[in-house]
């Protein structure tokens, strides 16, 4: 179902029951926080975006409040979680709400797993690990050192069985090697290969 409306469409007014997850809708920008904007599909109805359902761009991740602004448009926005009873609504603004193997989509480390990697937040509900394999493409001795937790990185999905989806940082894959910068701080200097719409880089020094 598709009620995101055209220009010469007569879009019906949107209620919770009138939709369900996987549907298109349109709405406006209605709150911007530090985590989540608050979109207004009706008079009655309201839904939420979490920051990493809101982009495949780690850039605008990076700059989430600047990017949105109140009163902005959002002509094409996916239901990923409707829950009745609580009368919420969960979206994303992602090309494609629903990840798949070798997506290429901005993570946030949650958790640093000393031997064993990283816990990755990828949306709302939605978690993955990066083995410390995965970590870099070259080897180094403590390849975990220096990875704040909440250090926003871009991330290659490699595998996804069940509820456990697989992911690496290294820049030959297309991820952004972590490390060696406080939280939501990383300076990044372009490099000229590019990897679907992302322009890979190196962190080569922090605020």
């Amino acid at each position: 179902m598709n009620i995101s409306g055209g220009s010469e469409e007569v879009v019906p007014r949107v209620t919770i029951e009138s939709i369900d997850t996987g549907d298109e809708v349109s709405g406006f920008v209605q709150q911007v926080g530090a985590d989540f904007l608050w979109v207004a599909l009706s008079p009655s109805l309201r839904a939420r975006v979490f920051l990493l359902d809101a982009t495949d761009d780690i850039e605008v991740a990076r700059k989430f409040t600047h990017h949105f602004t109140l009163g902005q448009h959002l002509p094409k926005c996916t239901i990923v979680q409707r829950n009745l009873s609580r009368r919420t609504l969960d979206l994303s603004l992602r090309k494609k709400a629903t990840l798949r193997v070798d997506m290429v989509v901005p993570g946030r480390v949650v958790k640093v797993m000393a031997g064993s990697g990283l816990n990755v937040q990828l949306g709302a509900r939605t978690f993955g690990r990066v083995h410390i394999t995965d970590m870099r493409d070259k080897w180094v001795e403590e390849p975990l050192k220096g990875v704040p937790e909440g250090q926003l990185v871009q991330c290659k999905v490699t595998k996804i069985k069940g509820d456990r989806i697989d992911l690496s940082l290294r820049v030959s894959a297309g991820g952004c090697e972590a490390g060696g910068a406080k939280a939501g701080e990383v300076r990044v200097v372009l490099g000229t290969r590019l990897c679907g719409e992302f322009q890979l880089g190196l962190i080569v020094h922090w605020d």
